[in-house]
């Protein structure tokens, strides 16, 4: 985990950055830069497959019970992984509602 939260740094410094204000596109096309490298890290790879595996095995006795409705989560998920967290959220609600 100290692997991937080094290798994080640099995202972290980007988003900090103050020319998002002044230059977002410039700033957004370097927060997809380094999020893309982070991505590509093999620290990166290891979280991300320890979490897939986690949620594979326990799949069955997984139950969402709340969202976090806090905007910057939902952006940041989906800049980060690519994925819309609402959809597996949805779809793990449907799945309660149709047993």
């Amino acid at each position: 985990m100290a692997k991937a939260a080094d290798a994080f740094k640099t995202v972290q410094k980007v988003k900090k950055d103050d020319r998002r204000l002044r230059d977002f596109k410039d700033w957004n096309q370097q927060l997809e830069t380094a999020v893309n490298a982070y991505k590509a890290t093999e620290a990166y790879a290891k979280v991300k497959s320890v979490i897939e595996d986690n949620v594979e095995t326990n799949r069955t006795k997984i139950v969402f019970h709340e969202a976090n409705s806090c905007p910057e989560f939902w952006e940041q998920t989906r800049t980060i992984t690519g994925m819309n967290v609402a959809v597996p959220l949805l779809k793990g609600a449907q799945s309660l509602i149709d047993q």
